[in-house]
C-alpha cells in the first residue's frame, strides 16, 4: 500500500504540472479530489468487471480496492481477503 500511495502521489503531481495551465480542471481542490476519486472508482469497477469475466481468481484485487474506495472496509479489514 505504501508503494501504491507513493506512486499515486508522483503520478498525480506530474499530471497536475502538465494540466494545471490548461484550465481543464476545477480550481477548487475539493472538486478536483472528487473527480479523481470518481475516476479511480470507475477504473476499479472496470478492472473488477474484467476479472469477473476473464480471471475470476484475481477478483479479490479490484474488489478490495473498490470496497476501500467506497468506505465499506478499512485497510486493516482487507487482510481477511
Amino acid at each position: 500500500l505504501a508503494c501504491y500511495l507513493r506512486m499515486a502521489r508522483r503520478f498525480v503531481g506530474a499530471y497536475l504540472e502538465v494540466v494545471e495551465e490548461t484550465n481543464l480542471l476545477p480550481s477548487n481542490l475539493d472538486a478536483r479530489r472528487n473527480i479523481l476519486e470518481l475516476f479511480l472508482l470507475e477504473k476499479s469497477l472496470t478492472e473488477l468487471n474484467y476479472d469477473l469475466v476473464r480471471r475470476p481468481e484475481w477478483i479479490p484485487i479490484p474488489l478490495q480496492a473498490t470496497l476501500r474506495m467506497l468506505g465499506c472496509v478499512s485497510n486493516d479489514e482487507m487482510r481477511c481477503f
